[in-house]
C-alpha cells in the first residue's frame, strides 16, 4: 500500500467467520480499487467488501456540496408534478 502512498492502519480477525477487517488509509478510490484488484488476482481472498469512510472535515465538505446542489438538483419527474399542479 505505500507503493500507492496508502498506509495498513490495522487488522482485525473475526473468530466466529474466520474473516479479516482491514483499515488503511488510501489517497483516493482508485488507489482503493489498485489495491482491492491486486488483493483479489492473489486468489487468497473469497469476498472483498469495502466501505470508505469519511473524516469528520471530509463530512462538512460532502455537506456543504449538498446543499449547494439542491438548487440545481431536481427529482425525476418533478417538472411534470410542478406542470400539473
Amino acid at each position: 500500500m505505500e507503493h500507492l502512498d496508502g498506509k495498513l492502519e490495522s487488522i482485525y480477525w473475526d473468530v466466529e467467520t474466520g474473516s479479516a477487517h482491514v483499515i488503511a488509509d488510501l489517497p483516493d478510490s482508485v488507489s482503493a480499487a489498485a489495491v482491492i484488484t491486486a488483493a483479489q488476482r492473489t486468489g487468497a481472498f473469497k469476498e472483498i467488501h469495502v466501505q470508505e469512510v469519511l473524516t469528520q472535515d471530509q463530512l462538512r465538505e460532502m455537506i456543504a456540496l449538498a446543499k449547494s446542489a439542491e438548487s440545481v438538483y431536481r427529482p425525476p419527474g418533478q417538472a411534470a408534478v410542478e406542470r400539473d399542479l
